[in-house]
């Protein structure tokens, strides 16, 4: 049986800004609460926020959170844990517009990600 995946990871940094800064990220690290077959990834601050979701018995993890507003942010991670201590994950986030122009020059992005512990 394999252990718990939840503490502190440290990760490649990521960052992306726009819409003049209201909407913004940048981090290094996460908190990861492992509650299989539940599972989160705790970013720190608002953006991309909490993403909770599933982990497989594969290990696989599908986790998501969306900030709604006049331009939903829908943030979503998917990957795997390849051991106890190290995962791969792709961090995809998506601007959807409520009304015209709301999303300013925000563009949808994909962020590759890798965490160690």
């Amino acid at each position: 049986m394999r252990g718990s995946y939840s503490g502190a990871w440290s990760t490649n940094p990521v960052s992306y800004s726009c819409a003049f800064g209201f909407v913004g990220f940048a981090f290094g690290s996460v908190e990861v609460v492992d509650s299989s077959p539940s599972i989160s990834f705790d970013f720190p601050g608002p953006q991309p926020g909490s993403l909770d979701g599933t982990l497989s018995a594969a290990d696989e993890f599908d986790v998501s959170n969306t900030l709604v507003g006049t331009c939903d942010e829908v943030y979503t991670l998917s990957g795997i844990f390849l051991d106890a201590n190290t995962f791969d994950g792709e961090l995809t986030v998506e601007f959807q517009e409520q009304s015209p122009g709301a999303c300013f020059d925000c563009t949808d992005q994909v962020f590759q990600i890798s965490g160690s512990r």
